[in-house]
């Protein structure tokens, strides 16, 4: 019995991430783009335990949440050494 192909538009949106998981996915260097760092450096995080990723089950590469990244960037933002070492002035 021959397996009916899948449709391409379906196929695409399981590439996106999207259809298998219900959020949009980004690939690790759009991750690392949105995050201002390297894409080693978004690897180090993920294995820290900072962020978390999926392999997309067509390419094998890593896809990561954007809800995800969106909140590790406000994490990072609110952390900057800048901010914590009195060196920006707060506004009143």
């Amino acid at each position: 019995m021959k397996r009916k192909p899948k449709d391409k538009g379906v196929a695409r949106l399981e590439r996106l991430g999207i259809a298998l998981y219900g959020t949009p996915q980004i690939s690790i260097g759009k991750a690392a783009a949105l995050l201002g760092v390297q894409r080693a450096t978004v690897i180090w995080m993920e294995g820290m335990g900072k962020i978390k990723s999926r392999r997309d089950p067509i390419s094998g590469w890593r896809i990561f949440k954007l809800e995800d990244v969106l909140k590790l960037k406000a994490e990072r933002e609110n952390k900057s050494p800048e901010a914590s070492s009195g060196l920006i002035d707060k506004e009143d």
